[in-house]
């Protein structure tokens, strides 16, 4: 469904005994060029944005192989994109430039240990959410990673290009994963291995427990960093016993109005009776919600609580089909959300205060259909809003454009219709997902001149030869 790739500049002399040099590193099987085969998909995320075919693709296997790997782009100059699962939902920030390399860290798969004691496991950062999840439930227990597409994207890469790294399916109440991570390994560009937490500040400690412990806190610098500063290899996640009783259901409303009046309503209960919860239009403004508790009479008790908020707003239990969706949002795997990823679609996701989100929600739709009218895509593009809290002050939006055809030659109206939705709520002050790509570039363009210095300032002391995603946060080429 992408657009033809850009074809890169032949592989060189140059080229080959750049290649050969990092296969000392990481066996020559895990080094492809374009003489091993088509290197396009390693350029191409989800969406209808052209891929761009690399030069080089290098599989480490280790987080020191990592870490060598990323030394010799250093010591030869060579420019470096990091992929995990490949579900960018905003194309890739490609950088132009002869070789470029990506690193592909998917071979970094392995849970290294859950410690039971402490409920935190330590996985390597090219693992599927999906497997990591699984993993930790086979110990009765659970992890925050995300909730869309957990199957398919790694634990890496939802901690570097997902707003607050990574949205996970209790986001409405807990907001994302940042207070998750007690700790990183990372491999700097630099050569060297970086360990975050308290592992790093005192060479005594064994293990991560919290972030912020024993020195700054250096694990943010890591999260939604969009891999400017460094490749995640291991996380050490903070855990959760999984609930013994869980449920939920669906309301139809009479109109939005009314659902985000029981949506807010719910979010300022003192105990708050869900652990998901969310709303759309299917065609009726439907609210969907999982509660979880620790004993069946417990989740009766939350699910009447919702209830009631429900019934002053003139909600009525809805399709079966969406009640069963709104229980299973939350298992481990993440089954449920499969659909989601079926659809022909560019997506905005953002996360935004309270105060004003009603307004600024309907002026994206508005500004949204309009520009799709512009652009000629009014006959193709389908617009499927959803909005959820995001711990009780934000809330997180999705707006998908959906192309209700192939588009064909009009893809690249679709991915232009998707960056001006982007631009127009970084414009508006809104957080914007920007999953590594151009939609960091989009965002980047609101900063002050000051964050611009400070995190010029940052890439420069980590990546002195700026080779580490370099397209990742400059301004969007116009």
């Amino acid at each position: 469904m992408d657009a033809d790739a850009q074809t890169p500049p032949g592989d060189t002399a140059g080229a080959a005994a750049i290649a050969a040099r990092f296969a000392r590193i990481l066996g020559e099987q895990h080094v492809l060029t374009p003489a091993t085969g088509d290197l396009t998909p390693y350029g191409r995320g989800r969406g209808f944005t052209p891929a761009t075919a690399p030069a080089l693709v290098l599989r480490p296997g280790t987080a020191r192989e990592l870490a060598d790997a990323l030394g010799l782009a250093t010591e030869t100059g060579t420019t470096v994109v990091a992929r995990g699962g490949g579900y960018s939902v905003g194309g890739y920030a490609y950088p132009p430039g002869d070789p470029v390399a990506v690193i592909d860290t998917r071979r970094l798969d392995r849970v290294i240990g859950i410690d039971r004691e402490n409920l935190t496991v330590t996985a390597e950062a090219g693992i599927l959410n999906g497997d990591l999840t699984a993993a930790v439930a086979e110990a009765g227990l659970r992890v925050q990673t995300v909730a869309v597409p957990v199957r398919h994207t790694t634990l890496g890469g939802s901690l570097s290009g997902v707003v607050g790294a990574g949205v996970p399916a209790r986001s409405s109440v807990t907001g994302g994963n940042v207070q998750d991570v007690a700790g990183l390994l990372v491999a700097l560009p630099t050569g060297a291995l970086l360990r975050t937490g308290a592992g790093g500040a005192n060479v005594h400690a064994t293990t991560d427990a919290f972030p912020g412990l024993g020195g700054p806190n250096l694990t943010g610098l890591f999260l939604g960093d969009g891999g400017v500063l460094g490749i995640k290899a291991e996380a050490t996640m903070c855990l959760e016993p999984l609930p013994p009783a869980a449920g939920g259901s669906a309301w139809a409303f009479p109109g939005e109005d009314a659902a985000w009046g029981a949506l807010t309503e719910l979010m300022g209960l003192v105990d708050l009776p869900y652990v998901s919860l969310g709303v759309s239009p299917r065609p009726e403004w439907t609210m969907l919600a999982r509660t979880e508790a620790d004993s069946p009479d417990a989740l009766t008790r939350k699910l009447a609580a919702i209830e009631a908020v429900v019934a002053r707003w003139g909600g009525i239990l809805g399709a079966d089909e969406y009640r069963a969706e709104a229980i299973a949002m939350g298992e481990p795997g993440g089954a449920w959300a499969e659909v989601f990823l079926e659809q022909r679609r560019e997506i905005v996701a953002f996360v935004s205060p309270r105060t004003g989100y009603r307004t600024l929600f309907r002026d994206l739709v508005a500004y949204a259909g309009a520009r799709a009218a512009e652009l000629g895509l009014a006959d193709l593009v389908s617009l499927h809003p959803y909005y959820a809290p995001h711990g009780r002050h934000a809330i997180y939006t999705t707006l998908s454009l959906v192309a209700d055809a192939e588009p064909g030659e009009r893809a690249g109206s679709l991915v232009q219709l998707m960056h001006d939705c982007v631009r127009f709520l970084t414009t508006r002050g809104a957080a914007t997902e920007f999953h590594q790509g151009a939609t960091s570039q989009l965002a980047a363009e609101g900063w002050s001149d000051d964050y611009r210095r400070v995190i010029g300032a940052l890439r420069r002391a980590f990546d002195p030869a700026g080779i580490l995603n370099p397209g990742v946060w400059e301004r969007h080429p116009t």
